[in-house]
């Protein structure tokens, strides 16, 4: 694995950092047209930026290749130059994590997070580890990004309830927000109180 360490060039760990880092920000755009208080807000967001978000977790979704998983773990090895990490060591830690088919973009963060964080050189236990919390977080931003055109359905069957016509009572209106709010929470609501408005 040192091998590995000394071909790789320092602009392809920049663009490592640079790839994860793009990555990252996709998560915050995401969670940024959840948090959209507008129906046009959210429409901009499913036309203009989640196509293209789609496209890169659909990248990082992709299992690792063996040559992309050897120079990510070397990346980690590499950035602990007083590691006592032997070829042993490397051969090892590599067999351990491809055991468990990691997802490329998984591997990214926890390489990124380990680098950032530890002290010393991470043990095969505490590599293996931020894989699988990496993973985990991969999946909720798979569900955030799913949830995106559930939001705006939602949204919009929310303005039609609020547009409804007053002769129908504010009672009714209030009910079925409350019944399409349950339905985009997943949480059972209580009934609201009867008011007929003002």
């Amino acid at each position: 694995m040192s091998e590995l360490v000394s071909a790789k060039s320092n602009s392809a760990a920049a663009l490592a950092f640079e790839s994860l880092e793009s990555f990252l920000a996709d998560q915050r755009k995401v969670q940024g047209i959840l948090n959209a208080e507008t129906i046009e807000e959210v429409e901009h967001g499913v036309a203009k930026i989640l196509p293209a978000v789609t496209r890169n977790l659909d990248a990082a979704l992709r299992p690792a290749s063996q040559k992309e998983l050897a120079a990510e773990l070397a990346l980690i090895v590499a950035a602990f130059p007083n590691s006592k990490a032997n070829e042993d060591f490397g051969s090892i830690l590599f067999a351990s994590v491809a055991a468990t088919r990691p997802r490329i973009g998984a591997v990214m963060m926890a390489r990124q997070r380990l680098i950032f964080t530890s002290k010393f050189t991470p043990s095969i236990a505490e590599v293996r580890e931020a894989i699988m919390e990496a993973t985990e977080e991969l999946g909720h931003f798979i569900s955030n990004a799913r949830r995106v055109p559930e939001r705006l359905e939602w949204m919009k069957k929310r303005a039609q309830v609020l547009q409804a016509d007053i002769s129908k009572g504010w009672s009714r209106a209030s009910e079925e927000l409350n019944r399409l709010a349950a339905k985009w929470d997943g949480r059972p609501t209580k009934p609201p109180a009867k008011w007929d408005g003002p």
